[in-house]
């Protein structure tokens, strides 16, 4: 495995996206450890029978000496002759799927992004990159959000008068229509079992039915 470099136009083929949660590390770590062992070569190695740097020529004639015949100089069973079995270089190289490769990348990417932008208000950074030729935008906060002047223009942020948490503001619906418009306020969420006995009174229920249920913990 060989490292690449990015350039621009493979970063417009490649749309990467960035990685804000912890998806990656280990990804990171496989491909890390891929790339130093494609790095390493064995050094153990001997020679087989017909690597050896011998002749052809046997020990002996073949006939009329009385031995056993016997092969070439070369063979393992003479000294000097080739190993069997013998060790030989290892290859180290692991192999790493695409898919983990692409995810390590973005990874490493979004952490050295991270590092970069932290050393510089955003709005800075957004006019850098505007300049730049870059889209971009902030990341805003909540009360940011809501402070934004379109967001103020189009009234998506909703006021409501929660009883325990005080004046708050939620999301309206983002579309306005002209035969349905939205309440100017919003009702907070219910607390649990807080519309129960209207609910029940609603289906038929009686007061005295419902004080039943309630005194045996069904409600």
């Amino acid at each position: 495995m060989s490292a690449k470099v990015l350039t621009k136009a493979a970063a417009k083929e490649a749309k990467i996206d960035i990685i804000e949660d912890g998806r990656g590390t280990q990804a990171v770590h496989d491909v890390v450890v891929a790339m130093r062992a494609a790095r390493r070569s064995g050094s153990a190695n001997t020679k087989t029978k017909a690597e050896v740097d011998l002749s052809g020529a046997k020990p002996w004639r073949q006939k009329g000496t009385g031995r056993a015949r016997a092969g070439y100089k070369s063979s393992p069973i003479w000294r000097g002759g080739g190993v069997v079995f013998g060790p030989k270089p290892r290859d180290y190289s692991k192999k790493i799927s695409k898919s983990v490769r692409r995810l390590a990348f973005r990874k490493a990417l979004s952490e050295r992004i991270s590092r970069i932008t932290k050393t510089k208000p955003s709005a800075q950074w957004v006019k850098l990159l505007n300049d730049a030729g870059v889209p971009c935008g902030p990341i805003n906060s909540i009360d940011q959000t809501f402070a934004e002047p379109q967001v103020q223009h189009l009234g998506i942020a909703k006021p409501v008068r929660h009883p325990e948490l005080g004046d708050i503001r939620v999301v309206g619906q983002p579309i306005t229509l002209t035969a349905a418009p939205q309440p100017g306020e919003y009702r907070p969420t219910p607390e649990l079992g807080q519309h129960t006995e209207e609910i029940m009174a609603g289906i038929g229920r009686d007061a005295k039915t419902i004080a039943d249920l309630r005194a045996r913990g069904v409600i």
